[in-house]
């Protein structure tokens, strides 16, 4: 009888852990040294790591810090900032015509040869009629930081478009509203000013400096 109140007393005594009872254990994940780096199914952001001892009776697990480098791919469809919509006239009838550049990142040099190209590419498809007769140009200024668009005809820019192909919508937001944000069009819609004698071109100079300097911080 003795001997069962002490097992009954011993399965009624709280379980309390004193200070040094437990032992804290800083892990330090690292993708680099992820299992099976090479597989296709491993990437940095998905992966297996494996402890080099492992760690049993865990209580808690808490992440205290993330690092990773900033040298992502700003310019991408999914953040809807590679495309920016020319409004132009063709034979007395309003049409526009979406520029796309590929994702990647850019210096202002590397952006006006992507929208040079996309002007090229449009200009030459039939399925945008007067386009190629504007003769859209794009030039940077290295003095001012700004975007200059020059066309034999009157145009504008329409800088709150935003995606491709099917998922082309307009931004209504105030700020960071697709490509012409970057290219620093921050009006939203900017139209070309009309040529004043010996000039011969309708021109359209962004009103900010331009901005590829990516994201300041990420949350």
């Amino acid at each position: 009888m003795a001997g069962a109140d002490r097992r009954l007393t011993a399965v009624r005594m709280p379980f309390e852990l004193r200070a040094n009872d437990v032992v804290r254990h800083v892990v330090s994940v690292d993708s680099r040294f992820r299992d099976t780096p090479s597989a296709r199914e491993s990437s940095p952001s998905d992966f297996y790591y494996t402890l080099l001892a492992p760690v049993r009776n865990v209580l808690r697990v808490r992440i205290t810090s993330v690092e990773f480098p900033n040298n992502y791919r700003f310019f991408t469809e999914r953040r809807r900032n590679v495309a920016v919509r020319v409004l132009y006239m063709n034979a007395g009838t309003g049409m526009s015509v979406v520029l796309t550049v590929p994702d990647g990142n850019y210096t202002a040099g590397d952006m006006v040869d992507a929208l040079e190209a996309a002007i090229l590419d449009a200009s030459g498809s039939g399925a945008v009629p007067g386009f190629g007769a504007l003769g859209l140009a794009v030039t940077f200024s290295e003095s001012t930081g700004k975007f200059q668009f020059t066309g034999r005809g009157r145009f504008g820019l329409d800088a709150t478009w935003i995606g491709t192909g099917a998922a082309l919508v307009g931004w209504a937001r105030p700020f960071d509203y697709g490509l012409g944000w970057y290219l620093g069009f921050t009006r939203r819609l900017h139209m070309a000013m009309a040529p004043v004698a010996p000039a011969t071109k309708w021109t359209l100079e962004s009103d900010g400096c331009a901005n590829f300097a990516g994201d300041n911080y990420v949350f």
